[in-house]
Parts: C-alpha cells; sequence; structure tokens
C-alpha cells in the first residue's frame, strides 16, 4: 500500500490485509524493493500453507486408520472415510451423534473419563475401548487422543483409533456369542 503519513489510512489499509506501507513523502528505490519482497514471501508462504492443508487432509482422508474430532462435550465434528466404512455411519450421521452413541455403552464412562483426565493434566490419553458399528457389531479399538486448542484454550479433542479386531482373529467369534446370549436372554 502506498500512503500519506496518515496513521488512520495505514489502520484501515492493514484492517483490509494490506501487507505492508509505504509512506509517500519517504519512498525510496529499497524501501519499495523490500515492500514488494515482503509481499511476494508472505503470498509464497499462503500458497504453501494451501497446499500443507491438502496434503494432510489427503492424508486423513487416505489412512486406514479411524481419524477423528469432536467437541469438549463428545459432540462429533468429524471422522474420516475409514472411520465411516467401518462403522457404517455416514458424516451427516456421525456429526449429529455424542460419542456415548458410537462407543459401547459399559466402555462410555472410562473414556469420558480419560477425557476429564486430559483436559485436567493437558496430556495426550492411549487407551483401548470397544465402538459400536450402526448394525450392532462391536468392534475393539486402541486410541490415541490429544486436545484441540484455539488462542491457548481446548476446544476439542482430535483422535486416531486402530481397529483391533483384525490383529484378534477370535474377537468376532466372541462378539457374535455374547450378542446371541443377550438375545435369548
Amino acid at each position: 500500500m502506498l500512503t500519506s503519513d496518515s496513521a488512520a489510512e495505514v489502520l484501515e489499509a492493514m484492517r483490509h490485509g494490506a501487507a505492508d506501507c509505504l509512506i509517500r513523502e519517504t519512498l525510496s528505490a529499497r524501501s519499495l524493493e523490500e515492500s514488494v519482497c515482503v509481499v511476494m514471501e508472505s503470498a509464497h508462504y499462503r500458497e504453501y500453507e494451501s497446499e500443507c492443508a491438502g496434503l494432510y487432509m489427503c492424508l486423513v482422508e487416505h489412512s486406514s486408520e479411524i481419524i477423528y474430532t469432536h467437541d469438549l462435550q463428545g459432540n462429533s465434528t468429524s471422522i474420516n472415510k475409514a472411520g465411516q466404512q467401518l462403522t457404517k455411519y455416514t458424516l451427516e450421521e456421525v456429526s449429529k451423534m455424542n460419542f456415548r452413541e458410537i462407543i459401547s455403552p459399559e466402555c462410555a464412562e472410562d473414556v469420558w473419563l480419560h477425557i476429564e483426565r486430559m483436559l485436567a493434566e493437558r496430556r495426550k490419553a492411549i487407551y483401548e475401548t470397544v465402538m459400536v458399528s450402526k448394525e450392532g457389531r462391536k468392534i475393539p479399538v486402541s486410541v490415541t487422543m490429544h486436545l484441540i486448542y484455539k488462542e491457548g484454550n481446548p476446544v476439542g479433542v482430535q483422535g486416531i483409533a486402530r481397529d483391533l479386531s483384525l490383529q484378534m482373529p477370535g474377537w468376532s467369534l466372541l462378539t457374535e456369542s455374547e450378542q446371541t446370549i443377550s438375545f435369548l436372554l
């Protein structure tokens, strides 16, 4: 931005995104060159940030692990494709659910205690629990979760869950037996 020596004009331009300001009375070739370099570096950095964000999003969407987020009350805000495939819930369905609806009822309180401890200690939590798919299938998972911060305050939780049923061949038989027994009772 090129301006006179008006502070109000400078502030207004900065509010609207001006990266640098040159004052006409003190304009020199060197200050103009420096300003152009600053603007170009800023543009390159924004482009780099955008590219990185795209790459990270690609990693999340193509991961074989479940990657999810929820707010501090446990209301789901996102889940990747792997999570949707495993749970059989769509992104739209998940975003209307609380984590307690996806976690096995006998595990929900334990998961909530991990979240409370994580909030108190400001450290990541690692634990195992059982998720329940849309059709009622129980899925053992290993979870690593951490807090999401905005302006220094925790606003949510981001987690990665790994399906353990593939590593536990007898697990599906056990859960099928449990479901049959509970149906008969």
